[in-house]
Parts: structure tokens; sequence; C-alpha cells
């Protein structure tokens, strides 16, 4: 790929911690874990539209609603190698899809890619059925302990995420850390573990609400150097990405 023609891939500064938030994702959202709160807050923010896939979902995933509820969207549709999810399509992830191509106008996939053993080929199926400057949305942890369903295989890094959609064909790609602070990601990992799950809930966000008042700016955002040291400690990525038809590199490693 020459330089010329090498995609655009940024990752996006965190969100700073606020009061507001707190309330929402330490207390309205208590029933889930860390991670999943700070998960759905950034589904509620994207932008969705058209006709779309979910790789792993199905219709009793907890976060269709969320995706039904948003203008725009005219279908919802599922591959899962999971029956009791009750997928559109129930079929394993390493076969392929036998779908038409450029089927979909966005393709999501959410705490799916950590149980993949090749996540880079799944991608590659998953832009066959894209179309024209279709979007991708991926949600997966990083920070989190290892979760079987039957098997967990790995946490991939934002610069993994950048290139290896940069080297598949696609443009556009935002990667965001989904992270409150580094003692709260500490506390996240464990928190189904030990006594005072709920204290330790409520308590723990405090030295983020802390830092962001004195050192986090005005914005919504951490500046840029503090946002890079802040996700690194991301429990989970937001990867967004544009599927690129221009695109002339060579990606037959997938």
């Amino acid at each position: 790929m020459t330089k010329a023609c090498q995609p655009k891939a940024i990752i996006r500064s965190p969100r700073r911690p606020s009061w507001a938030r707190y309330q929402s994702l330490f207390w309205d959202r208590r029933a889930l874990s860390v991670h999943r709160a700070l998960q759905y807050e950034a589904l509620e923010r994207v932008k969705w539209g058209g006709d779309i896939l979910d790789i792993g979902g199905g219709e009793r995933a907890h976060y269709k609603s969320i995706i039904e509820q948003q203008p725009g969207v005219s279908s919802y549709q599922s591959i899962n190698m999971d029956p009791l999810m009750e997928p559109t399509y129930l079929k394993d992830f390493s076969e392929p899809f036998e779908i038409p191509e450029q089927t979909y106008d966005m393709v999501i996939s959410l705490n799916t890619l950590e149980h993949v053993r090749r996540p880079d080929q799944l991608i590659r199926r998953m832009s066959e059925v894209l179309g024209p400057d279709g979007r991708l949305l991926i949600v997966v942890p990083f920070l989190i302990r290892v979760h079987a369903s039957p098997h967990d295989y790995v946490r991939l890094t934002a610069s993994w995420w950048m290139e290896t959609l940069a080297e598949v064909g696609y443009n556009d790609i935002v990667v965001e850390p989904l992270v409150w602070d580094p003692i709260t990601s500490a506390a996240a990992v464990a928190e189904e573990v030990g006594p005072f799950r709920m204290v330790r809930r409520l308590l723990s966000p405090f030295y983020g609400l802390l830092y962001a008042t004195i050192k986090g700016g005005r914005g919504e955002r951490y500046p840029s150097e503090i946002g890079e040291k802040i996700g690194e400690f991301a429990l989970s990525y937001l990867v967004e990405a544009r599927w690129d038809t221009k695109f002339t590199g060579n990606s037959e490693q997938f």
C-alpha cells in the first residue's frame, strides 16, 4: 500500500468522568458490570442506520433494544452459533456466511471476537457482506477476566485493530478506549470476587472524578496526552470503520 492511499486511523481520547456520568454508569446501571455499563453508554451515542447484521447477536441480545430504538435503523438480523440467542442465521463463525455480498449497511459484533481464535479471518468475512461505504462496528473487551463461551482466546490492543482493519480494506478507523480511570479498571477486573461489591463499585470511581476535575480540562474528552495514558487501562474498545471500496492493498493473508 503506497503512502498516498494509506487509510485514516485514530485512537480517540476517552471521555472525561463527570457527576452525570457517574450517576448513569455506577448507579442507574448497577445491575451491569462496569465494562458492560461503559459499552451500553457508548452504544447509545453511535450513529445507527440501514440494514444491520449482528455477528454474535440474536433476538435475545440485551442490547438489541438500544439498536432498534435508534432512528434510521431499517432491519436487524444476526448470526450466532448459540440457538438460545435466537439468531436469524444459526451458524458457526468458522463457516462461510452464505449471504449475498453487499447486503448490509452496517455489520456489528459486540463481545464476540474475543471468543474467535482467528478474528482477522472473521473480520474479512464481515466485510464481504457490507455494501459500498458500509460501516463496521465492534465492541470488544480488553481488561477483563477470562470468560469462556465456550472458549476465550484473545485480548487485542488498539494498535492491532487499527492495523488489521487497514490491511483488510477499511478506512476512517476510530478506536475509542472505554474507560473511567485506572483505579476503577482494576476494581472492575475483580468486581465479582470478594465482599462489598456495591460499595467498591460506588467508591472506586471517585478517583477518576477527582482526577478529571484537577487535570482533565473542560472538554467532553481528555486532552490527547492525558487521554493516551488513561486509554492504556481500557476495559473495552469501541471500534468503528468504513468499508473502502477503493482499497487496492494486499489482503491475501486473510
